[in-house]
């Protein structure tokens, strides 16, 4: 019997007792949804986390007090509150001593309510930056334009704002060259900023962007700022991150003995930081989930040692009639791994519409990859294998004679 006649009678097997071959499916296509889903999930969360930490580019850096090493660590958090600030001044150090960064720029923000007439937005974003924050944006214009330097420099009271921000105080009017107060201090609009939509359901678009001075007024004069480097080349990060280091070591008067006061977080250090912390989580998931799998081997085991039971006396007839054992065995071997492919297939579909369900009525996202459809149906085809072995070699070695008798 070649394949094609052994997947013919596995599906005239499958057609003849239909809910069996369901219930046996049900466990294949709640383990493959399981599987699917969790995988589809964990693809987009992956995706979304590196575009938001590669926004400005793998060769930027930032400079502040903590760093990304020790993000996470509570105390390493105090530490951090008691060190020196880092300065608007130090940014400009940066920028006219270096020779392995392209672009400095200093950036300090804080949550607080804007205005426009008489109505208001509370809890946006007001950022302030420094003279060359324009070349390290993570956005883009969608109308005006963006700060310039000499208007930074000078703290000249314009502003650009968010999507969110433009459509919410100004609904039915062109924002540009209209007027925004943040505590009670106007600013012209003169860009408005493409929409960036929300990351695990938090808004990218409720910001309004102003010089780094003007906000050092408003706020705090004497607030730290965080830095933001573009090395000179794509593959210089590291020299430039060195000479950083040299030139504020120097500004701090530190001694060759003494720890840096300062921190760097580079885009290849957060991922790296993420990897550490989700691993696990995404490990237990899996294993969680294939466990399922392994319930439906069982199940399809079982489903196959009752056909071979039932069709004791159909064995019988082909081995009087010259199948072999392999004929056999690859008979029921075949109907077990179309049994878990079927299930496999349907099972890629609902995990599928669940991870696109799921990511429409909560912030996760979700990430369809043809390697993962892949993952399913495989990992269904070789459950089908692996437990259908056993029932495929009982079937094969009955006695021909024996099973003929049997009613």
């Amino acid at each position: 019997m070649n394949f094609w006649e052994a997947a013919s009678s596995a599906l005239q097997s499958l057609r003849a007792n239909k809910l069996r071959s369901f219930l046996t499916l049900l466990g294949i296509i709640v383990a493959v949804t399981s599987i699917i889903a969790v995988v589809t999930v964990i693809q987009g969360l992956n995706s979304k986390v590196v575009q938001l930490v590669t926004g400005r580019g793998a060769d930027v850096f930032i400079l502040d007090r903590l760093g990304t090493n020790e993000s996470f660590s509570r105390d390493a958090m105090v530490e951090a509150l008691r060190r020196p600030r880092l300065t608007a001044e130090d940014a400009d150090a940066l920028a006219g001593e270096g020779r392995e960064m392209a672009y400095v720029a200093a950036e300090a923000d804080r949550r607080e309510t804007v205005w426009a007439g008489e109505t208001k937005l509370e809890d946006m974003q007001v950022r302030g930056v420094g003279p060359e924050y324009p070349f390290l944006s993570t956005f883009e214009i969608a109308r005006g334009r963006h700060l310039s330097p000499l208007e930074i420099e000078r703290a000249r009271p314009v502003t650009v704002i968010g999507d969110k921000v433009a459509g919410e105080l100004f609904p039915t009017s062109d924002p540009l060259g209209q007027t925004v107060r943040v505590k009670g201090r106007h600013f012209d609009v003169i860009g408005v900023a493409k929409p960036q939509g929300s990351t695990f359901g938090v808004t990218q678009d409720d910001f309004v962007v102003i010089p780094l001075a003007a906000w050092q007024k408003i706020f705090d004069p004497r607030a730290s700022v965080s830095i933001s480097i573009k090395a000179a080349h794509p593959d210089s990060v590291q020299e430039a991150i060195d000479e950083a280091r040299m030139i504020m070591r120097t500004r701090h008067r530190l001694r060759p003995s003494e720890e840096d006061d300062f921190g760097f977080s580079t885009t290849q250090e957060f991922l790296d930081l993420y990897g550490k912390i989700t691993t696990g989580v995404y490990s237990a998931l899996v294993g969680l989930v294939a466990v399922s799998l392994v319930v439906g081997g069982i199940v399809v085991m079982n489903i196959m040692l009752v056909a071979v039971t039932e069709r004791t006396r159909e064995i019988g007839i082909r081995k009087a009639v010259g199948a072999r054992r392999a004929d056999i065995m690859r008979q029921f071997l075949t109907e077990a791994v179309f049994l878990s492919a079927l299930g496999g297939v349907a099972g890629v579909v609902l995990g599928f519409v669940i991870a696109i369900v799921l990511s429409r009525v909560t912030p996760l996202p979700y990430s369809l990859t043809w390697w993962s459809i892949g993952l399913g149906i495989g990992l269904a085809s070789a459950v089908g294998i692996a437990f259908g072995i056993y029932p495929a070699a009982k079937a094969s070695r009955l006695d021909p004679i024996e099973a003929l008798r049997h009613e």
